[in-house]
């Protein structure tokens, strides 16, 4: 499922992190901060996935963040 995120105040990248579902995308309008900190907490949440057994090697992923998927946005993905 594709849902798109409306940055306000409440806005707290790690939150969105927390709602989805293996296949869901999320669209965020793109900016180059959000985008560098969005890939640093999807690299964190593996990381701790690895730590907990849940992702075998160091090349497996379970979040993926992208640019080029939806021009204009940062998509994050749950692949797994």
């Amino acid at each position: 499922m594709i849902k798109e995120v409306v940055i306000d105040e409440k806005f707290q990248p790690t939150k969105v992190f927390d709602g989805l579902n293996v296949g869901d995308m999320i669209k965020i309008p793109y900016e180059k901060g959000r985008h560098a900190s969005l890939r640093s907490i999807a690299s964190r949440k593996n990381r701790d996935e690895r730590l907990m057994k849940n992702l075998k090697g160091k090349m497996d992923k379970m979040y993926c963040v992208s640019k080029e998927e939806f021009p204009g946005y940062t998509t994050i993905m749950k692949i797994k």
